[in-house]
């Protein structure tokens, strides 16, 4: 039986010295506490040295790696063999233009990236892929917190079958994160109010059976009645995660504004609700992502809710949580 361990986010350029004191605060109710350090394309000095500071006050270290297309996976493996994290985290990767726009495209990227998380995961260190959506938000240069477009792209691991056929093929374990997630429920529901319900073609109904979903020309749909289907709830009990990244959001964008990384507080019902259901999970670690208001970095988000997130572990009885 362990405790699950609390993670914040550490970015080095931030300065480490406000997210070990936030550390402090947080262990003095929770002792199983760490910081999750933010590995920036190139930065891979500033990450060690980060993770050394936090490792040095006593907590928990992890690493958020560059996702596979900003950063030489052989460098990664070095970084982590020498650094020696905890554990890794890292996104699956997503397509270039062109690279991804059909079923068996989707299926060539995919191992594809497998290959290059699996020269990541040679270093020794745990790895863990984590989700991404399908679709990321294009701000408003002259307001951060207004969304100017929308971005379509293919991921790997956007779900959590392909994001299961990615680390079985790579051997790493996955991570679940609850905001990219729903974000990706919510962009294949918009993408099926468009265009209307979405049936595979003879050619593409293996691959469908296989994800739920079928690629064309570059886009996500899902394929027939599996739509209905597609619930957080439902995704994360096929996943199992060990590891999860948690907010208050429900999306990263809704009704033109970035609503990425929003707070969790008492009183809102979702936050709530996300909460209890991640806890549920009993998972080995959670990360509290929850550091933008109105769509930019702000410290007093994710000190309010990792201090709230804290007061409800501390409410619970001894959690069991799988390793």
């Amino acid at each position: 039986m362990r405790e699950l361990t609390l993670l914040i986010p550490v970015w080095p350029e931030r300065g480490a010295g406000r997210f070990l004191g936030l550390l402090e605060r947080v262990s003095r109710a929770w002792p199983e506490v760490g910081g999750e350090v933010r590995v920036s394309p190139g930065g891979w000095d500033a990450a060690a040295a980060a993770v050394e500071e936090v490792r040095r006050a006593g907590f928990v270290v992890a690493a958020h790696l560059p996702p596979p297309e900003e950063s030489d996976p052989a460098e990664a493996a070095r970084w982590l063999r020498e650094v020696r994290p905890a554990w890794a985290v890292v996104h699956g990767g997503t397509a270039r233009w062109g690279e991804a726009g059909d079923c068996p495209g989707f299926l060539e990227f995919l191992w594809d990236r497998a290959s290059r998380l699996r020269k990541i995961a040679s270093s020794g260190v745990p790895l863990y892929a984590e989700n991404a959506p399908p679709r990321e938000p294009v701000r408003d240069p002259a307001d951060p917190g207004r969304v100017a477009g929308v971005r379509r792209l293919v991921r790997a691991g956007m779900f959590a079958r392909d994001l299961l056929f990615l680390c079985r093929a790579c051997g790493t374990g996955a991570l679940l994160d609850t905001e990219h997630l729903l974000d990706a429920v919510a962009c294949v529901r918009e993408a099926a109010v468009e265009v209307g319900r979405v049936e595979s073609l003879p050619d593409e109904r293996a691959f469908a059976g296989m994800f739920g979903f079928v690629v064309r020309e570059g886009r996500v749909f899902w394929a027939g009645d599996c739509l209905r289907g597609l619930t957080l709830a439902g995704e994360a009990t096929l996943l199992r995660p060990a590891r999860i990244h948690v907010t208050g959001s429900t999306a990263a964008l809704r009704n033109g504004a970035v609503t990425s990384h929003a707070e969790l507080r008492a009183g809102d019902p979702f936050g709530e609700y996300v909460l209890r259901f991640v806890l549920g999970l009993g998972p080995a670690s959670v990360t509290v992502e929850s550091c933008h208001e109105g769509g930019t970095f702000d410290f007093g988000v994710l000190e309010r809710s990792v201090l709230y997130v804290t007061g409800k572990l501390a409410e619970r009885p001894v959690l069991v949580t799988r390793k």
